[in-house]
């Protein structure tokens, strides 16, 4: 297959990719590559197509092929990394994160991957600094401005979390992790029936998502509405039956819910007092 040929299939399997037809452009690049098995730009291509349908593990066999044909590629690199992540290899995810950053330090989409692998290993300071690195370099992209609410929300910088995710609500685009994190900080700031209005559309746009399950799960709990937020979480779970964050993050917010409730049957007991005592004095 000559050059020009390789180039056009690779090209057409680009469009296809980002019309959202990935099945379509695995095939070109699976073309090119059962005759020219060592290009790596179609090993990277299959590699992100493979990712986005699902199968992480796989996806990161095609990306280490392809960062070996191309050691210096810095996106390669940081493709990888973020498989490496979906399969929560945070030690592989940082190596390869790092070695993106080595090869180009102004590579925005590595430092929102850097930034990511930060916030799986806990070192939430470390993430926020990636995350506005990367929107320092691209200023106005999307996936920059959200990665930097994220981190914000996970720093608790709530306030600057709600700020920055606004910039991205009314895009034609709609994003059910903005949407998320965006009615969780509100959430958190107390603005309860504002969060709930959040993530009801987050739900409506995406029922399918464990982590927009278990976040209207949460605002349903803040408003009251156990019953409702019940069929949330249980619906998070039949999703991702074994996810530890899930579970983790039902059982925090329900802690966190129990003192909240118990105030308001403290209030509600000592109005039924009051209401008694008051009933008493008018039959005397």
């Amino acid at each position: 297959m000559t050059t020009a040929a390789v180039q056009r299939i690779l090209e057409q399997g680009v469009r296809s990719h980002q019309a959202g037809d990935r099945t379509s452009a695995a095939r070109c690049y699976l073309e090119v590559l059962a005759t020219n098995p060592e290009n790596p730009d179609a090993w990277n291509l299959l590699g992100v197509a493979t990712l986005q349908n699902g199968d992480a593990r796989t996806a990161v066999q095609h990306l280490q092929t392809a960062q070996q044909l191309a050691p210096q590629d810095s996106n390669i690199a940081a493709n990888l990394s973020s498989a490496c992540l979906q399969v929560k290899d945070y030690s592989a995810a940082e190596k390869a994160v790092r070695q993106a950053l080595r090869l180009d330090p102004s590579n925005s989409m590595a430092w929102r991957h850097l930034s990511s692998t930060m916030r799986f290993l806990g070192r939430v300071p470390e993430a926020l600094q990636a995350a506005e690195r990367s929107l320092e370099l691209t200023p106005g992209h999307d996936d920059s401005i959200a990665q930097l609410g994220a981190m914000q929300l996970a720093a608790g910088q709530l306030k600057e979390c709600v700020r920055t995710l606004e910039r991205l609500t009314g895009r034609r685009r709609i994003r059910p992790d903005v949407l998320t994190n965006l009615g969780a900080a509100k959430r958190q700031l107390g603005e309860f029936h504002e969060a709930k209005k959040l993530l009801d559309e987050a739900w409506e746009h995406f029922p399918g998502q464990a982590e927009v399950l278990t976040n209207r799960g949460n605002a349903l709990l803040a408003v009251h509405r156990p019953d409702e937020a019940l069929e949330m979480f249980r619906m998070a779970l039949a999703k991702q039956p074994n996810s530890a964050s899930v579970l983790s993050q039902i059982v925090d917010e329900i802690t966190m819910l129990i003192p909240r409730f118990m105030k308001d049957l403290n209030e509600a007991y000592a109005l039924l007092n009051q209401s008694a005592s008051q009933q008493a004095g008018i039959g005397e």
